[in-house]
């Protein structure tokens, strides 16, 4: 995404197989919004800096890392076709080790602080 941004902008234009662009640009027409503008490649390139950005975070082993990684990969589902098999394939991998983990944790110690005794 941050590499078809910054094409782009610099007047390289999107990487385009077979000279046309995905069927995300339909729909950002049909909205009244042409794809070209600097405007949509910033979004490509700011989704590009957020998806590393969550990936970064995930890779420190953080539970929440893995969360962000989940919500900003499924923000890149609309990405057709490549984006989203590879949107899907993070979701997967990435709640399958967020569900590893919650199954393999420690349970949380749970303390008697009700106030009444036992004895």
């Amino acid at each position: 995404m941050i590499l078809d941004g910054v094409r782009e902008l610099s007047g390289a234009g999107y990487i385009a197989p077979g000279g046309e662009l995905g069927p995300w640009a339909g729909l950002l027409r049909r909205l009244g919004i042409d794809p070209h503008t600097p405007g949509v490649a910033m979004v490509f390139v700011g989704y590009g800096i957020a998806l590393l950005g969550a990936f970064a975070y995930c890779l420190t082993g953080s539970f929440a890392g893995g969360v962000a990684l989940i919500v900003v990969a499924a923000l890149g589902l609309w990405y057709l076709p490549f984006g989203t098999v590879g949107c899907l394939v993070v979701i997967g991998l990435t709640s399958g080790d967020l569900i590893t983990r919650i199954a393999t944790a420690d349970p949380p110690q749970v303390r008697a602080s009700s106030g009444f005794s036992s004895s």
